[in-house]
């Protein structure tokens, strides 16, 4: 019976290890919203918005506060966007921004992002990018590596969506988002190096430089980068750009850009999808007021009946132990 009690006990106190497992459960962002922000707040920064002229943003701001139930005159605000944003304001801003993100892979507007992504799937905007840390790292100053393994990756990628029929387009775009976010400086040092462990091992900078001696012009270097690419490397990678896929269905690609720029952690990329998943387009306007601190939730332990048992056998089993164990003690004394 000694043996019996000391080997139950011993499995009630695995049990009790196997089920002390905690999980996250998001915080709720309806009420810290509440708490932190003000009405005068949310009008304030509509109107700061409408007063710059930045009208997609002072429209958000108008949803998310009708989102919350704050207690503004949404369709006199609405009426003043509207009159602002007019097809000439559109148009002259659109074409803009559009090319110049085309050409520099960088910009602050959805037009712009759209015309950085759209280099990239033409190929020309990775090969762009890739030439020019190329040419950095050959006059002897420091590259972005961050930079190089992206842009080699989307190169790489490309190859692989024309010859798959564009079952590799997803990525591909998540890559291009997360390039763009890297060049505008909005990704974290900490999410930069996650991200940039993940895409060395991807990406052959060293072999890419061994073959670009040979020919580093435009056609050489994607070539020389295609080469270098390894696709059966990039399931790390590929998880951290579908949760950024998923992001960005949930909001936009601008908005995506933006959220990014309050990533640590891969965990802190899917906190944020978990809030995208409820809250939608609002998310960005969420992140904006409160910060990480959205990102904060609780934590609760698991399996809690489970728990509950197991500490139970353990108490019961830890009784019948003491119980057999100091007869015998006693008998030995005597």
């Amino acid at each position: 019976m000694l043996v019996l009690s000391l080997s139950s006990f011993a499995y009630s106190l695995l049990l009790l290890a196997d089920y002390w497992e905690y999980e996250e459960v998001p915080s709720n962002i309806e009420q810290k919203f509440k708490r932190n922000i003000t009405l005068t707040q949310m009008k304030a920064e509509i109107e700061k918005q409408i007063a710059q002229k930045n009208l997609s943003e002072a429209r958000s701001t108008v949803q998310l506060a009708t989102h919350f139930s704050y207690d503004i005159d949404a369709s006199s605000y609405r009426d003043r966007i509207d009159s602002l944003d007019t097809f000439e304001y559109r148009a002259s801003n659109n074409t803009k921004d559009f090319f110049n993100g085309f050409t520099s892979g960088k910009g602050n507007t959805g037009a712009a992002i759209a015309g950085a992504i759209t280099s990239d799937f033409t190929v020309i905007g990775d090969v762009r990018d890739l030439s020019e840390q190329y040419q950095i790292h050959q006059e002897g100053r420091e590259v972005n590596q961050l930079i190089i393994g992206l842009s080699g990756i989307g190169i790489g990628l490309t190859a692989l969506t024309v010859g798959s029929a564009g079952t590799t387009a997803p990525i591909k775009a998540g890559a291009s988002v997360l390039k763009f976010a890297g060049k505008t400086g909005r990704l974290s040092r900490r999410f930069s190096q996650e991200l940039l462990q993940k895409a060395q091992r991807t990406f052959d900078w060293n072999k890419f430089t061994r073959l670009s001696k040979t020919d580093n012009s435009l056609s050489g270097i994607k070539q020389a980068a295609t080469q270098a690419f390894n696709p059966r490397a990039m399931k790390p990678l590929s998880d951290l750009i579908n949760q950024s896929n998923s992001i960005r269905k949930a909001t936009s690609t601008i908005d995506t850009i933006h959220l990014l720029k309050y990533v640590e952690t891969a965990d802190d990329l899917k906190r944020i999808n978990k809030i995208a998943m409820k809250h939608g387009k609002h998310t960005k306007g969420i992140m904006k007021f409160l910060g990480k601190g959205a990102l904060r939730g609780a934590k609760i332990l698991k399996k809690s009946f489970g728990l509950m048992m197991s500490a139970l056998s353990l108490l019961l089993s830890g009784i019948l132990s003491l119980y057999f164990i100091f007869p015998a003690i006693k008998r030995k004394l005597a």
